[in-house]
């Protein structure tokens, strides 16, 4: 599967983008340390992680980095 395929599933299963006034600005991710735009990565503890880190941890993994609750729809 090509890699912006995986990256739309992903999306539409796992995450929702946290768009709101207070995420105008970049955020640290505490995955990679990097200041992004995060994005909300779990249907649980509201986790939320930079695109690329929720990209990689889910396309090796079905739980939450932090909560490790199942997020298979």
């Amino acid at each position: 599967m090509p890699n912006n395929c995986l990256g739309y599933l992903l999306d539409l299963l796992f995450c929702r983008s946290v768009e709101n006034e207070y995420m105008m600005f970049d955020t640290e991710c505490p995955l990679c340390l990097e200041n992004k735009k995060l994005e909300q990565c779990c249907l649980y503890c509201v986790f939320e992680s930079c695109k690329k880190c929720k990209y990689e941890w889910y396309s090796k993994n079905n739980t939450c980095p932090i909560c490790r609750q199942n997020n298979v729809l």
